[in-house]
């Protein structure tokens, strides 16, 4: 089985004891492509060309985004995938789905060798559990692809993540609260203690109004006029 050796840029693999290939990404007459070339002679030899080629694309076109991985590979290998059987339709229409709701708003234009597990994680972070569990899959599944045809050699979805707990589901980030929220912590049904902010002293479950901030104008009592005072 041939050799591989992944580096930062293209990938050399050995065919025999004295052949090698040069696998990477470059511009040419017919646009920005994988490209191969064959190297006879030493490993060093191989490695000194791979210098030479990587010097002279230096200034090629970037890493494809992760939004072209999508259009180029993922979406028309599922489609045919869906023709011969293999995925249901359902399947393809789900997957649209929550590319364009959760993944292309974020990842779409981002060059795939720029995704990092960091802001992998905080994105995940500010996402509901339904959408982080669907998210991460297509964004795992699409940098698999880029793996496959040499754009990254490590797929950073492929790493453990925190995933978000199905109670954020209803959120305070930013201190915006559902219009429901405020009622069922008042009833006691929300599971986290109401805010001292917007606790009351009163007995029972407080006003909505109350909870949310809202205070009952009540008008001030008439200011009574003073009587002039005696000439003198």
């Amino acid at each position: 089985m041939p050799r591989k050796k992944r580096s930062a840029w293209g990938a050399l693999t050995q065919v025999d004891a004295t052949t090698w290939r040069i696998r990477f990404w470059a511009s040419g007459p017919d646009g920005y492509r994988r490209r191969s070339k064959t190297i006879r002679g030493t490993r060093l030899d191989a490695e000194r060309a791979r210098s030479e080629l990587m010097l002279a694309h230096s200034e090629d076109a970037p890493c494809p985004t992760v939004g072209e991985v999508w259009d180029r590979w993922m979406l028309p290998d599922l489609e045919r995938r869906a023709e011969a059987g293999d995925v249901a339709a359902t399947t393809i229409t789900q997957y649209r789905y929550g590319w364009q709701r959760h993944v292309a708003p974020v990842w779409a234009h981002v060059q795939c060798d720029a995704v990092r597990p960091l802001a992998v994680q905080q994105w995940l972070y500010g996402i509901t559990a339904n959408a982080a569990k669907q998210g991460i899959l297509l964004l795992r599944m699409a940098l698999d692809y880029a793996v496959r045809y040499e754009l990254i050699e490590h797929n950073p979805c492929r790493e453990r993540y925190v995933m978000p707990s199905k109670s954020t589901v209803e959120r305070r980030d930013a201190g915006v609260w559902t219009e429901r929220a405020p009622r069922r912590r008042a009833r006691g049904g929300g599971g986290e203690p109401i805010p001292g902010s917007l606790r009351t002293t009163f007995p029972g479950p407080a006003p909505p109004a109350t909870l949310c901030g809202v205070r009952r104008h009540t008008p001030s009592p008439p200011r009574r006029s003073r009587p002039p005072s005696p000439r003198a």
